[in-house]
């Protein structure tokens, strides 16, 4: 869960940066491109919410469900 997470945030903060520093940055706004591959190398969002329902479904008992 943590890892798909790291992807998520990197994606966020690649699209702050290049926001920013588009001007800069060789490429230009073709890096928004490296966000969503590393986020997706890394599991994405629906790892995420997949890990977090199995943790919650390992960690309740059967009547608070």
């Amino acid at each position: 869960m943590g890892i798909s997470l790291i992807g998520l945030l990197l994606t966020d903060l690649m699209f702050i940066v290049v926001y920013n520093f588009y001007e800069d940055l060789p490429g230009g706004y073709w890096l928004l491109l490296i966000g969503p591959l590393v986020e997706g190398a890394l599991g994405g969002m629906l790892s995420a919410v997949a890990a977090a329902n199995a943790y919650f479904a390992d960690t309740t008992t059967p009547v608070e469900r």
